[in-house]
């Protein structure tokens, strides 16, 4: 991910005009896959580019109840990244964020860690299919085709793929 000299300057001033408790990005994520390696790259990147990012570990505080803070923060956020792992759809909270994403209207920048958009329209054959017949089992069979339908959706957009960065 490179900005262009040009671009920094203007993503600051952007983000200095952003009110207390407001995002430039919500990072979407299952940290026990992600979290200290590709997020906490991203997360740096977009700081020194001038954006402000909301990540859970850093940006909620102690004082306050984690969800409610993470909700603020994803109907604040002017841009969300998903980020798919392997074991993204063994999450609830992953899964009512992403769908909450898509409710808000706002873009979303998908991308596709070890997993691939197929993953996404197909999670009961794929890398997903263990954490749904989790869901299964744990009655959560309401939220399943809610769940699914987001799933699907977000594999039609255009997305970063971490082979096509890594090569």
């Amino acid at each position: 991910m490179e900005m262009s000299a040009a671009a920094a300057p203007a993503a600051a001033a952007g983000a200095a005009t952003l009110k207390s408790g407001e995002y430039d990005v919500f990072i979407n994520h299952r940290g026990p896959d992600v979290k200290k390696t590709f997020v906490a790259h991203l997360n740096a990147a977009l700081s020194s580019w001038g954006f402000r990012p909301f990540l859970d570990a850093e940006d909620i505080r102690y004082t306050e109840p984690v969800f409610k803070e993470i909700d603020k923060a994803l109907k604040g956020a002017r841009v969300h990244v998903a980020i798919f792992s392997k074991g993204y759809a063994e999450s609830i909270h992953c899964l009512d964020e992403l769908c909450a994403m898509l409710e808000s209207g706002r873009r979303i920048i998908p991308v596709f860690y070890d997993v691939e958009a197929g993953d996404l329209r197909r999670p009961e054959v794929g890398p997903y299919k263990k954490a749904f017949k989790k869901h299964r089992k744990r009655k959560r069979t309401e939220k399943i085709p809610i769940w699914k339908e987001a799933l699907h959706k977000v594999a039609d957009y255009r997305a970063f793929r971490m082979d096509e960065v890594n090569g």
